[in-house]
């Protein structure tokens, strides 16, 4: 198996050899999305994983994008990277990524999309056991 190259150009995460606006998955990791009953019975979703921004003075912030999309059953988050004042190394660094939110029903979201500047990623709601 070869290694990767990424590179961080023009505002996107592309890899060696694509095209400056060409999107990739390859800067979202380990994302989980996962339905949790606790014992108190009120729902939550809890979305997790890292993305690869281009330098270590980015804070990555998930939100409830607002609109969501014509199907219910995929929840759709905004990957927000706010740049902290200052000078920072411009070196790819993985940052991790969070959501935490109520859910009205069991079942309420199949899938959640999340949407980055430099692409889009899709995760599988599973049910913690």
């Amino acid at each position: 198996m070869s290694e990767q190259t990424l590179e961080f150009r023009n505002g996107h995460c592309v890899t060696e050899g694509q095209h400056d606006l060409e999107k990739t998955d390859d800067c979202f990791r380990c994302f989980t999305a996962i339905q949790d009953v606790p014992p108190q019975k009120t729902l939550f979703l809890s979305v997790d994983g890292e993305i690869l921004i281009g330098n270590p003075g980015i804070d990555v912030e998930l939100t409830y994008a607002v609109p969501q999309g014509i199907n219910p059953h995929i929840l759709i988050l905004r990957a927000d990277l706010i740049q902290k004042p200052g000078f920072w190394p411009q070196v790819m660094t993985w940052k991790p990524a969070r959501y935490r939110s109520g859910m009205v029903q069991d079942g309420q979201y199949a899938e959640v999309q999340i949407m980055a500047p430099f692409g889009d990623h899709t995760v599988k709601v599973t049910e913690r056991q």
